[in-house]
């Protein structure tokens, strides 16, 4: 009896030993895919395989690692530092970047260790090779640009050999502010215009990033770019940064009236660049200090006083509306672009013409403040008009553009050279 009574005292214990052997049964077998692996385009993933899981378990368990090797944590970038099996939101693959910028090979050795229930299977570890890698030289093209509305500053690249960088293949590379050189404050004085990133496309020789100007304050002006120092890939060059100065749209800064002082696209520059005769220059404006235009950005008015045949374009007042920047190539045929703002009119006539009236009243005319010997002077630019006058024959060359502005390009445009009354 006794012997009974000892046996069902020691049945629960029994039991109990029975569920703990349970409770330490193999859940599933993990190994990685590949023993060893390459990383031939700087990155590849390394996966983990399970076998053995119950496919209705949503029960979720961490697949921790360790790594040794060779390479130090600076030397690669991970899109995670463990595995996830089973749950909601497996993770069974990472992401593996190489850093390895230097001149040696490196090898990273990642071991799994497993949760408790699990088993490991063939491949316990991966030893992933970082073959040393050949940074990209990045330089701007310009270390110093002014922001008006917008600007674009351009990159180029070099390879470590100094020889032009051949892109084969869309790359993005991150542009940042770097904030203790800058004054300025992004998203208060500036903006990136898209993305903040240089994006080149297969042959593509150079890349901008755009930025606008959101509001102009005294001492706080500068902004001082760079390719972002984690995109360890890219070394500087030099320029390897590029300050801005915010001055702000030369819209805000033409009151008041101004006078014509010169004429650069005179009648003697068209004959030169297409020997045109008199007939080809009827009514060819000819302006003389006499023709003024009178500024008021806060009222947004153009009031003009003209003796020469600049009156057959420009009505006595016009009201003024900002319509961004263009960019021009210059009148002497030179190779570097650059931008002017346009101002939309609405009491223009486009024809040019003392006896022909354009249906359209609006035109686009072109500004852009400058400076001469230290004093400031104002380019005006006449670049949206189709002339019923001078030119008969520039129509049917198609000398014009079919869209606004359509008197853009360079040996077309009309240039003048203002500088303000006293």
């Amino acid at each position: 009896m006794k012997r009974i009574f000892s046996l069902l005292l020691a049945l629960p214990l029994l039991l109990s030993a029975c569920s703990n052997d349970d409770s330490e049964a193999t859940i599933a077998t993990i190994s990685f895919e590949r023993q060893a692996q390459l990383l031939p385009d700087g990155s590849a993933d390394i996966n983990l395989q399970v076998t053995g899981l119950d496919a209705t378990s949503t029960q979720e368990y961490i697949i921790n690692l360790q790594f040794s090797g060779t390479a130090t944590a600076d030397d690669y970038e991970l899109s995670s530092d463990h595995f996830v099996v089973g749950g909601s939101n497996p993770v069974t693959s990472i992401k593996i970047t190489t850093n390895n910028f230097g001149t040696d090979s490196k090898n990273l050795i990642i071991t799994l260790v497993p949760p408790k229930g699990f088993m490991l299977g063939t491949n316990a570890s991966t030893t992933v090779t970082l073959g040393a890698q050949e940074q990209i030289i990045y330089d701007f093209l310009s270390a110093s640009m002014e922001l008006k509305q917008t600007v674009s500053p351009q990159i180029e690249l070099w390879t470590m050999a100094m020889q032009w960088y051949d892109v084969t293949e869309e790359l993005h590379i991150p542009v940042v502010v770097n904030a203790e050189k800058s004054t300025a404050v992004l998203g208060e004085h500036f903006e990136f215009v898209g993305e903040p990133e240089f994006v080149f496309k297969p042959g593509d020789e150079d890349a901008s990033v755009t930025l606008k100007c959101l509001k102009v304050e005294a001492g706080k002006d500068k902004i001082v770019l760079e390719v972002d120092p984690e995109a360890k890939q890219y070394a500087q060059g030099d320029p390897g940064q590029c300050t801005i100065t915010i001055i702000g749209s030369d819209y805000n800064k033409i009151d008041g009236t101004w006078y014509v002082d010169q004429q650069p696209t005179d009648k003697a520059y068209f004959v030169s660049w297409y020997g045109l005769t008199d007939a080809d220059l009827v009514g060819f404006p000819e302006a003389t200090s006499a023709d003024t235009f009178t500024f008021d950005t806060q009222n947004n008015v153009l009031t003009t006083s003209l003796q020469s045949d600049l009156k057959n374009f420009f009505g006595t007042t016009c009201n003024m509306t900002m319509a961004g920047e263009y960019t021009v190539g210059p009148y002497d045929m030179g190779i570097i672009p650059y931008s002017i703002e346009m101002v939309d009119l609405d009491n223009c006539n486009r024809d040019f013409s003392a006896s022909s009236t354009s249906a359209d009243k609006n035109a686009y005319i072109g500004i852009r403040l400058v400076e001469d010997g230290g004093e400031e002077m104002l380019e005006l630019y006449l670049i949206d008009y189709v002339s019923k006058s001078f030119f008969p024959d520039f129509g049917s060359y198609g000398m014009y553009n079919e869209e606004r502005p359509c008197a853009s390009g360079s040996g077309l445009y009309l240039l003048f050279y203002l500088k303000k009354a006293k």
